[in-house]
């Protein structure tokens, strides 16, 4: 697999799967080895991989913002 042609893969891919053509048993098969690398790797904590949030999202005391607890959503497309 090409990371910098993943949509094309996911077409053909989408598209093998439909006709039959690549099992489900197969996908399925491959999903579970990737998580379990994942998961060893410990990038499946909650957090490992989360960006961190902009300097203007946060408060003074450094706690990042909730869209409750500013009562409307940030601009940015990496906070709360």
């Amino acid at each position: 697999m090409v990371p910098q042609k993943y949509k094309e893969f996911y077409a053909a891919l989408k598209d093998l799967a439909e006709k039959g053509e690549v099992p489900m048993s197969r996908i399925d098969d491959a999903v579970l080895r990737i998580l379990r690398v994942k998961i060893a790797m410990g990038l499946m904590r909650r957090g490992a991989l989360a960006p961190r949030r902009p300097l203007a999202c946060r408060r003074a005391s450094g706690r990042p913002r909730t869209a409750r607890s500013r009562g409307a959503r940030c601009a940015s497309r990496w906070c709360c």
